[in-house]
């Protein structure tokens, strides 16, 4: 029975050892994989935790530089406004200036418009002068015809007085009757000039001398008509002082209006010159400005588009992380179904547990056997052995009654865990539930974000889109204005070029006029040629007047033309702003959609919080689930240890029958003893396996607490990990719309390039069509000068021409004077004729010396008649030279408005080309604008998202930090456990053997004992000989040996004594035989199952010190051998203690209680 006993019992343990060794490679295998599933998951978040990092550095320098941009915007629009007011103050003050000039210009024009009137009365004036002049020149050609036949008849005269003379020596007595005849012939002659004078004012001389001669005139006709003619000299000289005078007064009246008119035309001049000075330098301001502007355009749309390009790359790299980080997503879910695989695995280990501990709980009832066994052997001893041995029984009763209690009261414990367990998990599925209610809430809340987001732009996209269109039809309208003004100045430079060929056409006739005045001169005589000059002079002051009225009417379209410039300045700087109006309007609105940007964001950052918080949640629980996985092995392991426990109870009831069975001696005190002392280790790693379990309660406890935390974060992590799909689609939605804003800002430029390359242009155009304007005035200025300048000349021919003829009028006056002073002394001598021939004679000599006076006065007036002729010649020789340079100036003049007005048509059809591309810019520029207000919206929202981002991640990184400071813990703590259970286990074991040397009372045990400490603590050969273990000696096992064969006739039985030894050979070459490589090395379950070794180490004492009690045992007799049946069956007690021994140190030798015994056998 023994030997069946015993080979049942190794079976059992060889088949329990395979079991545990299949069992540890499984949760070695399971230990690997769950090792690398951390490894790769730590590597996933370093991973996650480095591109955190980079997005948060990308979000810092990204917002840095929004930041910049926005000050250097604000500062550059702060700049442009202050610009802006500077010049409406520079134009108002212009406008002011120019209202100054033009009321100047009025004033000026009103007093040349009266000066106009002035001079067109002043020419009135003068050609009635003219006329006076001309009646007076015939006058004083009458006169010098009279004058000349009053010459001839006082050389008759003369003759005839030299030859009364003459006859007077001879002819005495007959000087009355001559002086009679003489006195006839002078009435005669005075009586023909009257009839002449009557009848014919040129008469002729042949005619006169014809009457003369038929009849001479007398003395006192004579005298009367010298007296008649004095007195019409006399009339016509005041007449002609007179006109002189009224003449010399409004030469000076004239010349005082011109004199006003030149200072007028030169503050005209001036003021036009300062009112281009202006207007360009308006021009000037504004194309500065211009430029400026479109300086800073360009400038804003590089900044937008190398941030744009920048958002693109950070949203390329964005994508590339989001897309790693789905795919770690889907490894992490992969890695959590394996760990559900993992656990599901182990729940079912752990119900092969609950079912081992339920047979186990059936096989409590064996002690009650036991005892009733022992009382059945204390009943058949003798009494004082029964009353020992009763008294020993009771003790270990109650002993095994209070264990039993514990036992039951742990099971019910563990039944109370069982039914927490069922209701954690039933909390942990609720609140799986909520957490998915609340992951389905949260994406109601976001799709609602999203709704409002969406719809807040497309409203203000609307508004925008309204305030574009309302800007559009503002430039159509601008656009209109330009195309009629435009339309206006080629009716005007259309009015310039008639105008031109007007003048030209004048110019040709004025030219005409002077070639038919100068052929004239050449064909008329003298006496007509100043009549001819007069007409001419009449029609060159018509022309004049003609040229002076169209003059005016330019002046006055010019001034109508300033107007209507004036007031499409007005219309234009009014137009600007309502445009700066509108950008206020639209600056407000970004504003107001960046502010509620912002609320959104403050809601996405509390959602991002939950979302870190979820994710610590998961990362607690999942460590819980870890904790209550390695709980579950500690509870599967104290479970084993329970087995192997009532193992070694069944091991003992099959003992006490053995010893039921054998004779009854003195050795059953013995076997009692060795009994009882079992069944106090027992007892003690009972209480050892309570201690256990109810630690092990309170750690089951915390877990599940822990477990219900980690449940929740992880549902929170799940929920954030659905928030954040609805964000990736819309960072999708951000890119596509970010694509258009860059198409629609390229567009945009490219429009606002030809808008600012046409207002150049047309600004250009301006310019150059305000020179031409400025040279064909100042032209017109030159021509203006030039008539002024001819009109002089021809004053300073008509002065001279008067000069001359006052002093023939002077000269004719003298000699009338003379005739008059001779016709009184003739009169005188002929009164006194008759009373004395010697005051005749008298007479007549100072009437020679006269008459010899007269010849000279009458060459000098020969002489001067010359030098006016020859002046007259000179002066028309000045004509012909001013008239041809007339007619070169006219005609160049005619060619430079020709090319002028080329130019102006040409440069006219320019404007309209540019007006037109202008319109276009301008309505891309408005597009680009607002296109570039809804890119820096959007660029708005994502620097929010951005900055949400930054906040996650850097929660995220303080979680991890606190994750990684409990895994050090952690890890210190479990290096501390290891530390604390190797030294344990080894004073256990130094324990064990110094209480077996101590308690065994023989010499020969004891050197075997101080044999085993010395191979346990590898004694070298030194120690060995100090301690005294060299000494050939007996062991213990070959006196057992020896005993049994000399006790062999005692016994009665050699088959059983040999049957026995075979056994227990056998039994150590199984137990010698190498172990697999599974069980000899250390493995990461045995790493992780140290801090289960501090109570495995309490139950592992008690089996030592049974194991040094069984060898102390007494050898040297022949029931020894019997003794040996109930040693055996505690080898496989101690291999799963011996075993976790090895599990626990790493580094230490993998000895067994087999191959103890056999370096022993071996050194015996």
């Amino acid at each position: 029975m023994v030997d069946v006993a015993l080979v049942s019992g190794v079976a059992d343990v060889s088949s329990l050892n395979a079991i545990i060794a299949n069992l540890q490679q499984e949760n070695g295998q399971i230990r690997d994989a769950m090792e690398t599933l951390d490894a790769q998951h730590e590597i996933a978040i370093q991973d996650v935790l480095g591109q955190k990092t980079e997005l948060q550095t990308q979000l810092a320098t990204l917002k840095q530089l929004q930041t910049d941009r926005l000050v250097e915007h604000e500062l550059a629009m702060a700049r442009l406004q202050a610009q802006l007011v500077d010049e409406r103050k520079r134009q108002l003050a212009a406008v002011e200036v120019q209202h100054e000039l033009q009321q100047r210009v009025e004033q000026q024009a009103e007093e040349l418009k009266r000066s106009v009137f002035e001079l067109a009365e002043m020419h009135q004036l003068l050609e009635k002068r003219g006329a006076d002049n001309g009646e007076l020149i015939e006058r004083v050609r009458q006169a010098d015809a009279l004058r000349e036949a009053l010459q001839r008849e006082l050389d008759e005269l003369i003759k005839k007085e030299a030859a009364q003379k003459e006859k007077k020596t001879s002819e005495s007595s007959n000087s009355s009757s001559t002086g009679k005849h003489s006195e006839d012939e002078f009435i005669v002659v005075r009586n023909a000039d009257a009839e002449a004078t009557g009848s014919d004012p040129d008469p002729d001389p042949d005619a006169d001398a014809d009457a003369d001669a038929t009849t001479p005139p007398s003395k006192e006709k004579l005298r009367d008509k010298l007296v008649a003619l004095e007195a019409h000299i006399a009339e016509l000289t005041a007449a002609n002082v007179k006109l002189q005078d009224g003449e010399l007064e409004r030469q000076l009246a004239a010349n005082v209006l011109n004199e006003q008119l030149s200072e007028l035309e030169t503050r005209l001049r001036i003021s036009e010159s300062e009112k281009e000075q202006l207007q360009l330098e308006l021009q000037r301001k504004l194309q500065q400005l211009m430029l400026q502007n479109q300086e800073l355009k360009l400038n804003a749309e590089a900044d937008q588009e190398t941030h744009a390009n920048d958002l693109e790359q950070q949203l390329g790299a964005i994508r590339d992380e989001n897309r790693r980080l789905r795919q770690e997503l889907d490894a992490s879910i992969a890695q959590a179904k394996f760990r559900q695989a993992i656990a599901e695995e182990k729940q079912e280990i752990t119900d092969l547990d609950l079912e081992l501990d339920s047979h186990d709980s059936k096989d409590e009832h064996d002690p009650h056997k036991l005892h009733g066994l022992l009382e059945a052997l204390i009943a058949e001893g003798t009494d004082q052995a029964l009353e020992r041995t009763h008294r020993l029984l009771n003790e270990r009763w109650q002993r095994l009654d209070s264990t039993e209690q514990r036992l039951v009261e742990l099971q019910d414990q563990q039944l109370i865990s069982e039914h927490e367990k069922k209701t954690l998990e039933a909390d942990i599925s609720q609140y799986i539930l909520q957490c998915d209610e609340l992951m389905k809430n949260n994406e109601l809340l976001l799709n609602e974000l999203e709704k409002f987001k969406r719809n807040k732009l497309e409203t203000i996209e609307e508004h925008h889109e309204e305030t574009i269109a309302q800007l559009e039809s503002q430039l159509d309208d601008a656009q209109i204005r330009l195309q009629d003004a435009l339309l206006l100045r080629r009716n005007d430079a259309a009015q310039l070029e008639q105008q031109s060929d007007e003048l030209a056409a004048k110019q040709q006739q004025l030219e005409q006029l002077t070639a038919e005045v100068h052929q004239l001169r050449q064909q008329k005589p003298k006496d007509d040629s100043s009549s001819e000059l007069q007409l001419v002079r009449l029609q060159h002051e018509e022309l004049q007047l003609a040229k002076d009225s169209q003059h005016e009417q330019l002046l006055q379209q010019l001034q109508a033309k300033d107007k209507q410039l004036q007031q499409l300045q007005t219309q234009n700087q009014t137009e600007i702003e309502q445009l700066k109006q509108q950008m206020v309007e639209l600056h407000t609105q970004l504003q107001a959609s960046t502010e509620h940007s912002e609320q959104l964001q403050a809601n996405e950052l509390v959602l991002l919080e939950r979302m870190r918080c979820t994710d610590q949640l998961k990362s607690e629980l999942e460590a819980l689930q870890e904790e209550m996985k390695r709980r579950q092995l500690e509870l599967a392991e104290s479970k084993e240890q329970n087995v192997e426990l009532m193992s070694q109870l069944a091991e003992l009831q099959s003992q006490v029958k053995e010893l039921k069975e054998t004779p009854k001696d003195g050795a059953d005190e013995e076997s009692v003893n060795q009994l009882s002392e079992r069944l106090e280790q027992q007892l003690a790693a009972s209480a050892q396996l309570q201690q256990s379990l109810d630690m092990l309660n309170a750690e089951k406890v915390e877990l599940i607490k822990a477990l219900q935390q980690k449940i929740t974060e992880n549902t929170q992590y799940y929920a954030e990990i659905q928030r954040l799909q609805p964000i990736e689609q819309q960072l999708n939605d951000l890119i596509k719309e970010r694509e258009k804003l860059c198409d629609q800002i390229s567009f945009l430029k490219e429009k606002s390039d030809i808008l600012t390359s046409n207002l150049l242009t047309e600004q250009t155009n301006q310019r150059l069509l305000q020179q031409q304007q400025i040279e064909s005035n100042e032209q017109q200025a030159a021509v203006q000068r030039d008539l002024e300048r001819l009109r002089a000349h021809l004053l300073e021919i008509e002065e001279l021409h008067t000069q001359e003829s006052v002093e023939l009028q002077r000269e004719l006056d003298e000699a009338r004077a003379n005739q008059t002073a001779l016709q009184q002394e003739v009169s005188k001598s002929s009164t006194a004729y008759t009373s004395a021939s010697i005051r005749a004679n008298q007479q007549a000599e100072t009437l020679q010396a006269q008459h010899a006076l007269l010849l000279q006065q009458r060459d000098e007036l020969l002489a001067k008649l010359g030098q006016c002729e020859d002046r007259e010649l000179k002066q028309q020789a000045a004509l012909t030279n001013l008239q041809c340079a007339l007619e070169q100036f006219q005609n160049d003049k005619e060619h430079d408005i020709e090319l002028a007005t080329q130019r102006i048509r040409r440069e006219m059809q320019a404007q309209l080309e540019q007006h037109r591309m202008l319109r276009s810019e301008m309505g891309a520029l408005q597009q680009q604008l607002a296109d570039a207000n809804q890119g820096l919206r959007a660029a708005a929202r994502l620097s929010d998202q951005l900055e949400a981002g930054q906040q996650t991640i850097a929660v995220l990184r303080d979680e991890v930090d606190s994750l990684r400071d409990e895994n050090m813990k952690l890890e210190q703590s479990l290096s501390s456990s290891e530390s604390s259970q190797t030294d344990k286990i080894d004073k256990s074991l130094i324990k064990s053997l110094l209480i077996g040397y101590v308690v065994s009372g023989h010499a020969n045990d004891k050197q075997q004992v101080l044999r085993m400490i010395s191979s346990v603590l590898d004694f070298n050969a030194q120690e060995v000989d100090k301690v005294g273990l060299n000494k050939q000696q007996t062991s213990w096992l070959g006196n057992i040996l020896g005993g049994a064969s000399s006790s062999a006739g005692n016994t009665g039985s050699g088959a059983g004594h040999d049957n026995l030894v075979q056994a227990f050979v056998q039994f150590l070459e199984q137990e010698s035989q190498p172990k697999s490589t599974a069980q000899l090395r250390p493995n990461l379950l045995s790493m992780a199952k140290q801090l289960e070794g501090k109570t495995d180490t309490a139950a592992t004492a008690p089996t030592m010190t049974a194991t040094t009690t069984i060898s102390t045992t007494t050898a040297g007799s022949e029931q020894l051998m019997t003794q040996a049946t109930p040693a055996t069956p505690t080898t496989p007690a101690m291999l799963p203690m011996q075993s976790l021994l090895m599990s626990s140190s790493e580094f230490a030798p993998t000895r067994n209680s087999s191959s103890i015994l056999k370096d022993i056998l071996n050194d015996s």
